[in-house]
């Protein structure tokens, strides 16, 4: 277990917990980011709020976490600001600036708000709002927001940094015709034919949140139907493209887009079945291409199941 405050790591035996420093953008069609250099800000930039802008940002969870802002770093040169902490939809806090005038200096003055607030939350993805309740006319700068996350999630996790994994056709479990095709993603695709049910098994080393972004596949012939299962629940359906050209057309391929809605899986082994209903020629699938976001994901592991129990 780690205490991790941004990179640096240090040793704990009661519970993981994790301050990490987060960027914040101002969220909305029409607002538009003022950047400004501040030789003592964190990363030597601030982001500029004015009253009523909110900037945000969206973090995920694997699994469920009490979270806390531990402290909101800014600087203002003018009148007390209002500021409002908001996560999802509910109020966690709210804090002044101090109010103080120095002509321009202390805007390279930064101060700190203290613990804001805590929410007690689900595995998901989440959004962080830095609201401007009221402000002078100069505003407020944010140079970093720490937040407090006590779970098992890596920095990359709770950044919502998705990790691509792809498990190829020919890696179906059992006996099936494979065939090849230079246009394939490994020169070698599945073909599949009315009735067929193909299984694909991965392992997880830990609470994973998946999204199933895309089945590549290639057909010569009326269009096919194939539902997608995930362990025991539907995902969803997808065709593939009709049109015959004389065979050359399974050298075509198509994406099918996201099918079905992102999943939490728990460490272990699972299995995605493709269960196919198709004219006399049938289906071929190239590659089955997902994004997973938890902690020590990587292509070989899982797709191999090298996993220790």
């Amino acid at each position: 277990m780690s205490v991790m405050v941004v990179i640096v790591g240090l040793l704990s035996l009661l519970v993981i917990k994790q301050v990490i420093a987060v960027e914040v953008f101002i969220e909305g069609e029409n607002n538009k980011n003022v950047i400004n250099s501040r030789s003592e800000a964190s990363n030597q930039q601030t982001l500029q709020l004015s009253e009523d802008d909110k900037a945000t940002y969206e973090f995920c969870l694997t699994e469920s976490a009490l979270v806390k802002v531990k402290n909101i770093r800014y600087s203002n040169d003018g009148g007390t600001d209002r500021i409002d902490v908001i996560v999802n939809d509910d109020t966690i806090g709210s804090f002044q600036t101090t109010g103080e005038a120095n002509n321009g200096q202390n805007w390279n003055v930064f101060r700190s708000s203290g613990e804001v607030g805590q929410s007690q939350m689900n595995s998901g993805r989440h959004k962080l709002y830095v609201k401007v309740d009221t402000a002078d006319q100069y505003g407020v700068e944010i140079d970093n927001i720490q937040l407090e996350v006590n779970n098992n999630d890596d920095q990359d996790t709770i950044n919502c940094r998705y990790k691509s994994i792809s498990i190829e056709g020919e890696a179906v479990q059992g006996q099936y015709e494979i065939n090849s095709r230079s246009e394939a993603s490994n020169s070698q695709v599945l073909k599949l034919s009315n009735g067929d049910v193909a299984s694909f098994t991965f392992c997880v080393p830990a609470t994973t949140r998946v999204v199933l972004d895309n089945i590549r596949s290639s057909n010569d012939g009326e269009s096919d139907t194939m539902e997608v299962r995930l362990d025991d629940e539907v995902l969803g359906t997808f065709q593939s493209i009709s049109g015959s050209n004389g065979g050359h057309n399974w050298n075509v391929f198509y994406r099918s887009g996201r099918i079905g809605t992102e999943q939490t899986l728990q460490k272990g082994e699972h299995t995605v079945t493709i269960t196919v209903s198709a004219d006399t020629y049938g289906v071929e699938i190239d590659v089955l291409q997902f994004s997973m976001l938890g902690t020590d994901i990587n292509q070989n592991d899982v797709v191999n199941c090298n996993y220790n129990n």
